[in-house]
């Protein structure tokens, strides 16, 4: 019965401190995909903007 609370224990020590660092790598890459998003629809509107600007004579 101790044994196992130990390996319970030795699992759990070194998970603990690996957790915040999966959840920092999930973040960044949250942010990489909304800065992606960001990018694709700055991007997408500039190229549909662009031309119903020149239709319209403002460029």
């Amino acid at each position: 019965m101790p044994s196992s609370g130990a390996a319970r224990g030795g699992l759990l020590g070194p998970a603990e401190p690996i957790q915040p660092l999966i959840w920092l790598g999930q973040g960044k890459l949250l942010l990489l995909l909304l800065l992606l998003l960001l990018l694709l629809q700055a991007t997408g509107a500039g190229m549909l903007a662009s031309p119903v600007n020149q239709q319209l004579g403002y460029s």
